[in-house]
């Protein structure tokens, strides 16, 4: 923290974050929210679907 000249006031606690993510059938979903986070799993699952997408466009092109 010191390298970064960041102080304790710097830093959010759990019980300050909130985070929530939109579902396909638009429903709102709470993310999980802990010591080491945001649970990363929502941005885990959009970027593998990006990355399927992208594969589709590139494969598709090639043939």
């Amino acid at each position: 923290m010191k390298k970064e000249k960041m102080v304790e006031q710097d830093i959010l606690r759990p019980d300050q974050v909130k985070a929530f993510s939109l579902k396909d059938n638009h429903s709102i979903k709470k993310v999980t929210v802990d010591h080491y986070g945001i649970n990363t799993e929502i941005f885990d699952d959009l970027i593998a679907d990006a990355n399927e997408v992208s594969d589709a466009i590139y494969y598709g092109i090639k043939e």
